[in-house]
């Protein structure tokens, strides 16, 4: 694989990851409903599923933006 091939890859799993952090960041539950009011989450989600899936959502997060971040380096090394 050429550098730009490698670029173009980083570039487009970056855009991907950045979608999946605007959903799961949009679906966690905050001081307000958000999205998952919206979505309709709220219906699926009871009391005690709804502190371990905020949970996950957090935790998904957080692996994401690692992620992204070195990503986002690989790419800047790249260049």
């Amino acid at each position: 694989m050429t550098l730009s091939t490698l670029m173009l890859i980083g570039a487009i799993l970056m855009i991907v990851v950045s979608i999946l952090l605007i959903v799961i960041v949009s679906m966690q539950q905050g001081k307000g409903d958000g999205i998952t009011a919206l979505a309709g989450m709220n219906a699926f989600l009871n009391e005690d599923n709804d502190r371990s899936a905020n949970a996950k959502l957090s935790k998904l997060t957080k692996i994401l933006t690692v992620v992204f971040v070195a990503v986002t380096l690989l790419v800047y090394i790249l260049q």
